[in-house]
């Protein structure tokens, strides 16, 4: 799954293990004429469907954005 926010393109990356789903994102944050690519990982609830686990994922890549994406440990 693919979407625009704020001028960054968000790209949503899903797994299935075990009947459960989670997410994974790359975030194009652009950069003069270039774009940087940021990781975005949650380690957080497996959900239950793929549907779910892009919908979660996109609420927190954009929350992320809008606290100026810091770093994740």
């Amino acid at each position: 799954m693919e979407t625009d926010y704020n001028g960054h393109t968000i790209q949503i990356l899903t797994d299935e293990v075990h009947g459960r789903w989670t997410f994974r994102a790359l975030v194009f944050v652009p950069d003069g004429a270039s774009q940087a690519v940021k990781r975005f990982s949650y380690d957080g609830s497996h959900f239950q469907t793929k549907d779910e686990a892009e919908g979660e994922g996109v609420l927190l890549v954009k929350e992320w954005i809008e606290n100026g994406m810091p770093d994740i440990c």
